[in-house]
C-alpha cells in the first residue's frame, strides 16, 4: 500500500506540474485548451479518489509554498512538503535548530560575511528516507532567509 500512494503521489505531481505548466498555445483553440485543462487538473487531483478535504489540502499547500520568498520556494522544490502541517513543521524546525546561531548573525553583513558566521548544518535522522534530504548548501541559504525575516 505504501509503495502504490508513492507511486500514485509522484504521479499526481507529474499532472500537477503538466497543470501549471500548460499554456494556451499548446492548444488548438479555447475549448481544448480548457477540457485539457480540465484533464489536468482531474489527474493532479484525482477527485474520484480525494476527499474534499484532501484536495483543499493539496490547493492550500501549493499556495503557501508559492507565497513563500523565492528562496524558501528553492528549497520545497527538492523537499515537496506532503501536507500543510509538514511544510510548517520544516520551517519551525530548521528555525528552532538555528535560532541561537541565528542570533549571533549581524543583519546588515556582506553575504560573505553572513556565509562565515553560519554554523555547519546537521541533518537530522529524524527526517523520512522516501523525502530527499536538503543539502548544506540548501540549509545555510534557508537559515539566511529566515534570519532576514527578523
Amino acid at each position: 500500500p505504501l509503495a502504490t500512494t508513492r507511486a500514485a503521489s509522484l504521479s499526481s505531481e507529474a499532472f500537477h506540474r503538466r497543470f501549471r505548466r500548460f499554456g494556451y498555445s499548446d492548444s488548438a483553440g479555447p475549448r481544448e485548451a480548457l477540457s485539457q485543462l480540465h484533464e489536468l487538473c482531474c489527474q493532479w487531483l484525482r477527485p474520484e479518489v480525494l476527499s474534499k478535504e484532501q484536495i483543499l489540502e493539496l490547493l492550500v499547500l501549493e499556495q503557501f509554498l508559492a507565497i513563500l520568498p523565492e528562496e524558501l520556494q528553492a528549497l520545497f522544490q527538492e523537499n515537496r512538503p506532503e501536507s500543510r502541517e509538514d511544510a510548517v513543521e520544516m520551517l519551525e524546525e530548521m528555525e528552532k535548530e538555528h535560532d541561537g546561531e541565528a542570533e549571533q548573525v549581524f543583519l546588515g553583513q556582506n553575504e560573505d560575511m553572513l556565509a562565515k558566521k553560519l554554523p555547519t548544518c546537521e541533518i537530522p535522522q529524524e527526517i523520512p528516507c522516501h523525502q530527499p534530504r536538503p543539502t548544506e548548501k540548501q540549509l545555510r541559504w534557508a537559515l539566511k532567509k529566515l534570519c532576514s525575516f527578523r
